[in-house]
């Protein structure tokens, strides 16, 4: 199974997993009937160096540009590496974004991006889940959205983060191979996470 198709597995799953919340109650919207709305805190203000969420995800690859990968990845002067964008999944209910970096012809690492509706209090829930399923010794890290995993399972390196951003939660799954330190994949998320 190539990382693309792992990580889509994996992105038909978070989907899955959002219905099965539902179904037992975690999460989604407050059903009284009172409408919660956000307010910024006063104190925040917006730094000049932090991009301001994207109110709308319409790309994978616009959210990790090759040339970011190829700076944290680290490369020799001749390594060029392409960002394609996939198409989009919407086998099920929530659309999942994927961007595959490749270079000379090989899947180097991939990105999938889904936003759940209604689940922006799941973070932890949602990503504690996909540890499980996995079978796999998971480690949770710290400083990275609201919640982030990473593990080895099948020959790749796993890492997956959830936002939430005003009703929803956006997750965003890497694959790419483990012998690459999970702090370089960390930092690659920590280009993502603030545009979330």
């Amino acid at each position: 199974m190539t990382m693309l198709g792992s990580i889509r597995r994996i992105g038909a799953f978070l989907t899955v997993t959002a219905a099965a919340l539902t179904a037992t109650g975690c999460g989604g919207t407050d059903s009284s009937g009172s409408a919660a709305e956000w307010a910024a805190p006063a104190a925040a203000t917006p730094t000049a160096s932090a991009p301001a969420p994207i109110k709308k995800i319409t790309s994978a690859c616009a959210l990790l540009p090759a040339n970011v990968v190829v700076s944290v990845l680290g490369s020799s002067s001749g390594t060029k590496l392409t960002a394609e964008e996939q198409p989009v999944d919407q086998k099920d209910s929530e659309p999942t974004l994927g961007c595959a970096y490749e270079s000379k012809g090989q899947e180097a690492m991939a990105i999938n991006v889904v936003a759940l509706r209604d689940r922006a209090t799941d973070g932890a829930s949602t990503l504690d889940t996909i540890a499980r399923k996995s079978g796999a010794k998971v480690t949770h890290l710290d400083g990275l959205g609201d919640a982030a995993v990473t593990y080895v399972s099948d020959g790749t390196r796993f890492l997956a983060f959830a936002v939430a951003y005003q009703s929803d939660l956006r997750v965003v799954l890497f694959t790419g191979a483990p012998v690459v330190p999970v702090a370089k994949y960390k930092k690659l998320a920590e280009h993502i996470a603030p545009q979330l």
